[in-house]
């Protein structure tokens, strides 16, 4: 029984030492799995905290950014009012020397339409007309009336070629303002006008600086340049073809002068002409008075001209000047769309880049806390294990006790076996002795009752018996 029981003891405590050792190995395969995800997670918090490093100094790069575009925008607000004012003053300026010009061709034409007046005063055949108290020569007269019309001519033709400069002025400056509104003055139009330069891809495994060489490298956020297209081509054109009317304008105009010089020169000569009228009886003081009338008719038709020159020429100055002016505007409210523009896409890219610091962020708190997590998965493996291997030592000093324990409890078992064993024999052999004897009995019983009554019976066994014996009966 004792043998048993220390069977049973130490197997118990083999099957608990080998459990121990399978959970040690368990323990172990789960402190690897432990530290490897740990080494996992401290990778990506380390990943993490370089993604929100790169991700605050992008924030800080377009906060820069934010901060330069909104100078811009406001620098260029200035200059577009600059230039606008600019605008307005050279537009109110051409307005003045237009009207002036005007004023100018209308105080001239007046004064031509005098000096016609003055080549009435005589019939074609020179004799006074309207009651007039002079005569003339009438192939003077016929001459003033040539270059007159010369004058008429010339004044016509130059005033076709004004109206065509005024057209072409119009026409230019309404094509400027469609170009100026048409054509897209940011990066982010351009790059909408020219996919092909934004969406072709970099080769693989390409060098940059080999694929740009050549090429002028361009600061970041400025316009690219683009070779002239259409609209600019056909402004140039506009542009050309006005500067040709311009100075087709100047030539009819120098013709108009040099017309009325003649005509001045031809008036003056038939003012010469002027002699005392023989249709009726006139004073020498009036002719003289019809001569200083008609000459200061004469007079200040060239100087009347060159003014209407001098303003015309004021005028193309005014307007060239006024159409720099409405292209500096043009181009300070192009800047202005453009400023406006980046300050719009700073203010996006500043607000994705605070999205992606708080969404990183989000991130790098959450795997720190699977890292502590790990930390935590492997500080218990590490305790599973020391316990483990406690109780591994515990148990294996426990098994030579254990072993002593069942010796001395097989030794006894045996001892004790064969006492039993002995008593058993003994026990045994009794028990076989009584069973003869009663087997004995019980025969013997039986004899006697088969057997008949033999009076001398007993002497007769008792002689049998000392026969046996070697003894002689006694007589």
């Amino acid at each position: 029984m004792l043998q048993k029981k220390g069977r049973a003891s130490r197997k118990k405590k083999k099957l608990d030492l080998e459990e121990v050792c399978n959970e040690l190995e368990q323990i172990k395969e789960k402190r690897s799995l432990a530290d490897d995800a740990l080494k996992e997670r401290h990778t990506e918090v380390t990943q993490a905290r370089r993604s929100e490093s790169t991700a605050q100094r992008k924030l800080e790069k377009a906060v820069k950014s934010k901060v330069a575009s909104k100078d811009r925008l406001a620098q260029s607000e200035q200059v577009v009012a600059s230039t606008r004012a600019a605008s307005e003053l050279a537009s109110n300026t051409t307005s003045d020397i237009i009207q002036s010009a005007s004023s100018a061709e209308e105080s001239f034409k007046v004064l031509l339409a005098d000096a016609e007046t003055q080549l009435t005063i005589v019939d074609d055949q020179g004799r006074a007309a309207n009651n007039g108290a002079v005569d003339a020569c009438a192939d003077r007269l016929q001459k003033a009336r040539s270059h007159f019309a010369k004058v008429k001519a010339a004044m016509d033709t130059c005033s076709a070629r004004q109206e065509e400069y005024e057209r072409a002025v119009e026409e230019l400056a309404s094509g400027s303002a469609n170009s100026d509104t048409a054509q897209p003055s940011s990066p982010i139009a351009s790059s909408q006008l020219v996919p092909e330069e934004r969406s072709t891809p970099r080769r693989l495994g390409a060098n940059p600086s080999a694929e740009d060489e050549g090429t002028p490298r361009r600061q970041e956020g400025t316009p690219r340049r683009r070779g002239p297209d259409g609209q600019e081509r056909e402004q140039l054109r506009q542009e050309q073809a006005l500067l040709r009317i311009q100075q087709h304008a100047e030539s009819c105009r120098e013709s108009v002068l040099q017309a009325v010089q003649k005509f001045v020169e031809a008036g003056n000569w038939f003012v010469e002409s002027f002699v005392k009228t023989q249709t009726r009886t006139v004073k020498m003081p009036q002719v003289k008075a019809a001569q200083s009338s008609a000459r200061a008719a004469f007079r200040g038709l060239v100087s009347s001209w060159q003014m209407v020159t001098k303003t015309r020429e004021a005028q193309s100055k005014a307007s060239s000047a006024r159409r720099k002016a409405n292209a500096k505007a043009a181009a300070a409210a192009a800047c202005r769309d453009e400023a406006e523009l980046q300050a719009r896409c700073a203010e996006r890219e500043c607000m994705e880049a605070e999205q992606d610091l708080l969404r990183l962020s989000e991130l790098r708190v959450e795997r720190e806390s699977a890292l502590a997590a790990a930390e935590a998965a492997r500080s218990a493996a590490e305790s599973e294990d020391v316990d483990a291997k406690r109780r591994r030592d515990e148990l294996k000093a426990a098994q030579p006790a254990a072993k002593e324990a069942w010796k001395v409890a097989r030794t006894a078992e045996k001892e004790a076996s064969a006492e039993r064993q002995a008593l058993h024999a003994a026990c045994n052999k009794r028990e076989r002795e009584q069973v003869k004897l009663e087997e004995a009995k019980s025969s013997s019983f039986k004899k006697l009752k088969t057997e008949q009554y033999d009076s001398g019976q007993v002497e007769a066994a008792y002689g049998h018996i000392n026969k046996k014996r070697g003894h002689r009966p006694s007589e």
